[in-house]
């Protein structure tokens, strides 16, 4: 997603973070989260299933999340990621959708939008 025009654009640059937005960080900016999942262990080839959250936050409104949370679906959704050491990968795939406000402890408002992508390869 970083290499996305359109998300930096957006964003301002290419402000996306494992977990945690650093407090530093002027919003918006892009969140991701491991959700769940992991090997399959299915054969004796080694296959991969997990999902993760990622979702757009904002400051400014729902509408602003959920348009940075389109950004991401474009990038993520029926598309192809390269996984160092992992040979192919089939898909990654949205599957569940995010959205909710928090007020942070000022009182600000943010905005959460996005989704759950399942991302599956095998070696």
């Amino acid at each position: 997603m970083s290499a996305d025009t359109n998300i930096t654009h957006t964003l301002g640059s290419a402000k996306i973070y494992n977990l945690v937005i650093p407090q530093r960080v002027s919003l918006p900016a892009i969140r991701f989260f491991y959700g769940g999942g992991g090997e399959e262990n299915l054969t004796p080839t080694r296959s991969l299933n997990v999902v993760y959250g990622v979702v757009g936050v904002s400051d400014t409104s729902m509408k602003h999340a959920g348009e940075i949370a389109d950004l991401i679906d474009t990038c993520l959704h029926d598309q192809v990621l390269t996984i160092p050491d992992w040979d192919n990968q089939f898909w990654t795939a949205r599957e569940g959708l995010i959205r909710f406000h928090e007020l942070g402890k000022g009182g600000e408002d943010y905005w959460t939008a996005g989704a759950y992508y399942r991302i599956r390869a095998s070696q």
